[in-house]
């Protein structure tokens, strides 16, 4: 199971490079690393405690033996379709479920982790998140990325490409002899050209995978402007 969510987080990673804000991307890159490194390890151990709890309730429900369904569902060397199955048929169950029965469960499955700080401190992020479970195509559809590897290496290349264009625009817009508040300004014209780039990358490889995904986004952060009704 771990092996096969590599893919996963691949992918977590470069969405969340995307979407997330990073000031000083060229000039700390080295610590952008570790901490990627360090993100993707917290990741696998929440994948591996939130199936345990889903498996659990599972277990409640229909009588299976836990213990066997857990080994079954974390073994590393579990085929790639296998993951998937596994994968599809735990969101199938959360298709049935309300939205507060997803978030309820998902709090409790990250209780005591900073994903569970987060999910307090900011409840737009539970929101986004159960609604990704809810949704029938967000991230079934997002899944099909995996297929395409030759694609993901492409696109990693192109991300770190834009972190040189980056940088040598920063040289280009960003000159010693400015005043300070121009300096200011021209770095947040640069950060909104690469972040362009960033975003239009994405766009021109996975725009069909991303879409139902993207109109959750909007629907929970931008107010009026979402697309995807998953209630």
């Amino acid at each position: 199971m771990l092996k096969s969510h590599l893919k996963l987080i691949i992918f977590t990673y470069l969405l969340g490079s995307f979407i997330g804000p990073n000031i000083f991307a060229d000039n700390e890159l080295s610590a952008q690393m570790k901490a990627a490194q360090e993100k993707s390890k917290q990741l696998i151990e929440q994948l591996q405690k939130f199936q345990r709890s889903q498996s659990a309730q599972a277990q409640a429900s229909t009588g299976e033996d836990f213990e066997e369904n857990e080994s079954q569902a974390i073994k590393p060397d579990i085929s790639n379709k296998e993951t998937q199955r596994v994968f599809l048929k735990m969101l199938k169950r959360y298709n049935r479920m309300d939205l507060d029965s997803i978030k309820a469960e998902m709090l409790h499955a990250s209780k005591g982790t900073r994903t569970g700080k987060v999910f307090k401190d900011y409840p737009k992020t539970l929101d986004f998140m159960a609604r990704l479970y809810k949704s029938p195509d967000a991230l079934p559809r997002a899944l099909e990325m995996k297929n395409d590897m030759d694609k993901l290496k492409d696109v990693g290349l192109y991300m770190l490409g834009t972190i040189v264009f980056g940088f040598l625009l920063g040289k280009l817009l960003v000159r010693p002899s400015m005043t300070f508040m121009t300096r200011v300004m021209m770095g947040l014209v640069k950060l909104l050209i690469v972040w362009g780039v960033r975003g239009a990358i994405i766009v021109h490889f996975y725009g069909y995978y991303l879409d139902p995904m993207w109109g959750i986004f909007l629907e929970v952060f931008v107010p009026g402007f979402g697309g995807v009704d998953t209630i």
